[in-house]
């Protein structure tokens, strides 16, 4: 892999969740210059520090190499293109309270659902 190609999907991820590389280097501990020099100066980037941006990003390393839209999970197998979706906008909500939120409300459709389909 190009250090090219590798900055286009950092710079993809960061775009789908609405990040910019300041606070990549914020949520990393590095300094944004560094992340800038990764593209001007073409210098790949450690193992270590792949992983930083991952453990920020929230995803594997695995996922970031992962160049499809169509992402495998260990239990459910493929994932539709519509929940592909939902998680790239659940990743784009940056704080873990409004994220924590979202689960309650989409669990609560499910429960007031389940209790629909209860009484038919």
């Amino acid at each position: 892999m190009k250090v090219k190609d590798l900055y286009q999907r950092l710079t993809e991820l960061l775009n789908d969740r609405g990040w910019t590389l300041y606070k990549l280097a914020k949520e990393t501990g590095a300094d944004k210059s560094y992340y800038y020099g990764m593209k001007d100066r073409k210098s790949m980037p450690s193992i270590e520090t792949l992983e930083k941006i991952c453990d920020a990003l929230e995803i594997s390393l695995s996922d970031f190499f992962c160049f499809t839209s169509v992402v495998t999970t260990k239990h459910s197998g493929y994932l539709t293109e519509y929940e592909v979706q939902l998680i790239q906008t659940t990743r784009k909500i940056s704080e873990d309270y409004s994220r924590a939120r979202l689960l309650a409300y989409a669990e609560g459709i499910v429960v007031a659902q389940n209790k629909i389909d209860l009484t038919k």
